[in-house]
This record gives structure tokens, sequence and C-alpha cells, in this order.
């Protein structure tokens, strides 16, 4: 194993399961650096992971600022790929990428397995953004950024938690406004995140029902619900500085410009 980056081949896993852990120290550019090289350029925005890899490398992308990667490398349609199942007919998720037996599986594959289907999670904490706060005391909605809208034009997604069902619909609009609804459930509080790149909090622009809630890196009181707005600087959870609003309970209708996500 190289004692730098803590990577023990030259795989996609092996380089992203050392950035999960947290591990490679100084060395993480590097590590970060290989691994987005092996999937843009090596394998042509292309996964080469078994079980382990799939589950590790979309989140690892998009927490190391590649989320824009991670949305291409999941909607490719050709071999090997979630969407190539699909233009083989597939209506569920197969035991591996070919789907059929070979050297490496002699056995006929099952095609109703869930050995790749990690990626589900992904979809709905980063194309979603659909989050429990860190401490269990709040609800987040937190899309992965940049979003490349010619990929993502959309999401609507659902989850229960410990006090209800929450859940989130977002919409890429033309002129490169984000329209966002959001649901929090009663007995706890909501934080929505708009990214935005770094510098330029002062250019975003936010409204619920048609009433400004964020404009010239400040956040205006007076919508119901809506207790307070402030920048989150990029963090280690969050590649991307971001304006948070947080929620009371209840569904609000966001309008926001000069995000990351349009």
């Amino acid at each position: 194993a190289n004692n730098q980056t803590y990577q023990w081949g030259r795989s996609q896993t092996v380089a992203a399961l050392p950035l999960q852990l947290g591990i490679t120290g100084p060395h993480k550019s590097q590590t970060v650096d290989f691994l987005v090289r092996n999937i843009k350029h090596t394998h042509n925005n292309h996964l080469t992971v078994g079980c382990v890899g799939a589950k590790v490398v979309p989140p690892v992308l998009s927490a190391v600022g590649h989320h824009k990667l991670a949305l291409q490398m999941a909607a490719q349609d050709t071999f090997p790929s979630w969407g190539w199942w699909m233009t083989q007919g597939a209506t569920t998720l197969w035991e591996d990428w070919s789907g059929h037996a070979d050297a490496t599986h002699p056995p006929a594959p099952t095609h109703n397995h869930v050995f790749l289907g990690s990626v589900g999670a992904w979809y709905y904490k980063e194309m979603a953004g659909l989050h429990i706060g860190p401490a269990n005391d709040r609800l987040m909605v937190r899309p992965g950024a940049p979003n490349d809208p010619t990929i993502l034009q959309g999401v609507t997604a659902k989850k229960r938690s410990m006090w209800g069902e929450f859940g989130c619909t977002w919409k890429v609009q033309a002129g490169g406004a984000w329209t966002v609804g959001v649901t929090i459930p009663i007995n706890t509080k909501g934080e929505m995140w708009f990214p935005f790149a770094s510098g330029s909090s002062t250019k975003v622009v936010v409204s619920e029902g048609g009433q400004i809630v964020w404009q010239s890196g400040s956040y205006h009181p007076g919508v119901s619900g809506i207790e307070s707005g402030f920048v989150m600087a990029p963090s280690v959870e969050y590649p991307n500085a971001a304006v948070v609003l947080v929620l009371a309970s209840g569904t609000y209708n966001f309008n926001a410009s000069h995000t990351l996500m349009a």
C-alpha cells in the first residue's frame, strides 16, 4: 500500500475508500486527482467497480467537489453502467454489470439483486439533498453541487424520519432560476441550503411565495416559518459555500438565482 495516500493498487475503489475514511491526510489532493483522472480519462466517465466501489465512489466524488462528474458517471447508458442495464430492458437491479455468465462469473448472474444498488442512497442524499442533521435534531435539504442541467433538470423525493415524512421537489427553470418546494414535518426544524460559487453570496437572491428572504448577502425577515438565514462556509461535509435558511415545520416554495444548481 502507498503509505501516503493509503491506496493499495490503482482502482477506483481503492482510491475512494481512503477518501471516505478520511485517512489520506496532506495527500488528499493526490488521491482525488487519481480518482478523477481514472474515471474521466481512463474510463471515459464510467465506473469500474464492484459492490463496495458502487457504494463509495459516487458520494466520495460529491464530497470532494466533483459532484458534476458523479452525475455524468451515473447518467451513462453505455457499458458498464446502470443506464446500460435499462437499454437491455432491465426493470430490476442485476448482480453484475454484464448480466451474463462469463469467466469472472461462470454461473449466470441473477437479474434481481441489490448487489450494485447502493447508488440509490446517493440519489436521495446528493441529487435530492435529503439529510438528517448530524445531531439528529433537524432535517436538511442540501443537494449536491454543482448540478449539470444538461443531465439533471429536476428531482422529486420523499423520506421518512422520526418526525414524519419530509421531502423536496426542485427544478431548473429557463434563465438560470432554481425553484424548490420543501416540506418539513411537525415537531422539528429544517434547513434549506442554496449552494453558490465561492465569493458570490451577494449575488444570490432567494424568495418564498414572491417575497425576498435573501438578497445582497443578507437575510430578509418577514416570511412566516423562516426563522433565520446565514452563509455556511465550505467544509468536509459539504464542499460548497451555501446560503442556509432555517425553517419551522411547514411547506415552502422557493425561487433562487445565482446558485450552483441552474
